[in-house]
């Protein structure tokens, strides 16, 4: 494996890492969230609380409360989402109502809205795009150390030079395999090369479709 193919392997383990993070933590905030939940809709006790911090965060600009309030005798605080139609009878206000678990008052939420889950989504959505990235590199890997194991070398001519959408030039060329077939592949330049160009490619013999430029950057043959 080269330097470039070894590069690739770490940005693996980066992309399923983040991954792992982005999905244990929606799952385990997600079950605090129900267990808490739960709990207050089992019985909880109600009081009077304080607002002390009222902000937004996020590009969303999500609605945040900061609150105080007594219970058995104590000082607790915490801290809650506001939804969108609620924030306006909110915002700037001194007093919010609290519901609390009489047996852990740490358990606590404003009662008049119940936390929600649906602010998970967002980092399971991350958790699932991720992955799905770092399943189709792992898809190209495996095929171009295929290429470089079982591959044969052509000579490819150039038949059109096309601009990607997102930048970028994507050469279409065609070759004759060792059977004598004629086929079609398609790469990203990188080097320039004009229509009618000759370039060096590999391709897997069982399926001359799957084919790259050679030599490959992520593999070396071994000679």
């Amino acid at each position: 494996m080269t330097g470039t193919g070894w590069a690739n392997v770490v940005l693996l383990t980066i992309i399923f890492g983040a991954a792992a993070t982005f999905l244990v933590y929606a799952t385990n905030t997600a079950f605090h969230i129900i267990a808490n939940r739960n709990t207050l809709r089992a019985g909880a006790s109600q009081t009077t609380g304080q607002i002390t911090r009222e902000w937004t965060s996020g590009k969303s600009s999500t609605q945040h409360i900061g609150y105080s309030f007594e219970g058995d005798g104590a000082t607790y605080s915490g801290e809650a989402i506001v939804p969108g139609n609620i924030w306006a009878s909110l915002k700037n206000a001194y007093v919010v109502n609290i519901k609390y678990s009489p047996a852990d008052p740490h358990i606590n939420h404003p009662a008049d809205w119940e936390d929600s889950i649906d602010r998970m989504f967002s980092p399971l959505f991350l958790a699932v795009m991720l992955s799905i990235g770092g399943l189709l590199l792992v898809r190209l890997l495996r095929t171009q150390r295929r290429l470089v194991a079982e591959g044969l070398p052509a000579m490819a001519s150039v038949t059109e030079r096309v601009k990607g959408s997102r930048g970028g030039v994507f050469l279409k060329y065609e070759f004759r395999t060792e059977a004598g077939e004629v086929t079609n592949g398609t790469c990203s330049e990188e080097e320039r090369q004009e229509v009618g160009s000759t370039i060096s490619i590999i391709y897997l013999p069982s399926n001359p479709r799957t084919s790259k430029l050679y030599p490959i950057e992520t593999f070396k043959v071994d000679e």
